[in-house]
């Protein structure tokens, strides 16, 4: 079995590639709750993520920086549920140790 890896950045694409069947990932539950294929085999862990507008002060105070920083700020907290997963309740799934075994994953040594 050879050791193949495949990266990704974007949280667009992420759940493109498990769709196409690269193999086990992790994608935002927002993104990947549109692909109805897709199995979230760990409900229990979750990982938080914080996002940040970031502007450059010189041109922070600029009529159309600040219009679109106040949208996005508008629309994120309008549509805030959206971006939460929902908690898992008595859920039931596959175990760390079943997808080591299912992927063939390697021992390590000692």
């Amino acid at each position: 079995m050879s050791d193949v890896r495949s990266e990704c950045a974007s949280a667009v694409t992420q759940p493109d590639s498990l769709y196409a069947g690269v193999g086990l990932g992790v994608a935002h539950h927002f993104i990947a709750r549109r692909f109805k294929d897709l199995v979230q085999v760990l409900p229990q862990r979750r990982a938080m993520r914080a996002y940040w507008l970031v502007t450059h002060e010189d041109t922070r105070a600029l009529g159309r920086i600040r219009a679109v920083a106040e949208h996005l700020a508008k629309a994120v907290a309008r549509d805030r549920a959206m971006f939460l997963s929902p908690q898992p309740v008595n859920a039931r799934s596959v175990g760390d140790e079943t997808i080591q075994r299912s992927l063939g994953a390697r021992r390590s040594p000692g």
